[in-house]
């Protein structure tokens, strides 16, 4: 009985080894997808380059990683707020060629009380019933820093009171 089993152990053919299979290449920057975590209201917002906000009722959206940090959109008006961040000297993040500058000032705009001074703009959409946009631009520490304001078609003066509490309640860690 041992004869049989010795003999049918070692006649049995050993399987090779699986050939070497070649490591997974790690996707490029830009085909990463990004990282984006749920902002909802009465939740405190921030980020490690020092910006915050006390994220109010009606509002809610997304934090992500530079240089888009921070989407929330009004639930009523939806009217929409983003915040951007990057090096000072780098170029700053496109807003799409939908988007057409209708008016840009570099005088001290005090709007966004930790960009203050900050430049400001107004942009539009080339569909003359489309969104309506208004950003505010400044630096902190070696950051640039754009806070813009998206208004639906019509509600941009409903839009800017609901925006305007947010724009005074961002705050920085810097002292």
């Amino acid at each position: 009985m041992k004869v049989v089993l010795l003999w049918l152990g070692l006649s049995c053919g050993r399987k090779a080894p699986p050939p070497d299979l070649p490591l997974p290449t790690p996707p490029a920057a830009d085909q990463v997808p990004e990282r984006r975590v749920n902002v909802d209201a009465g939740g405190y917002w921030s980020e490690p380059g020092g910006l915050c906000l006390e994220v109010p009722e009606n509002w809610s959206g997304w934090s992500g990683a530079p240089p888009h940090l921070l989407q929330l959109q009004h639930r009523d008006t939806q009217t929409q707020l983003d915040v951007f961040a990057w090096p000072e000297g780098a170029p700053e993040p496109p807003f799409g060629e939908q988007w057409v500058l209708e008016f840009a000032d570099d005088d001290g705009y005090r709007t966004v009380p930790i960009l203050s001074p900050a430049a400001t703009a107004t942009w539009r959409t080339k569909d003359p019933k489309g969104q309506t946009r208004t950003t505010w631009t400044g630096a902190i520490g070696a950051r640039a820093v754009r806070v813009q304001a998206t208004f639906a078609f019509g509600q941009s003066v409903q839009g800017l009171d609901e925006v305007e509490a947010l724009l005074e309640a961002l705050c920085t860690t810097f002292q």
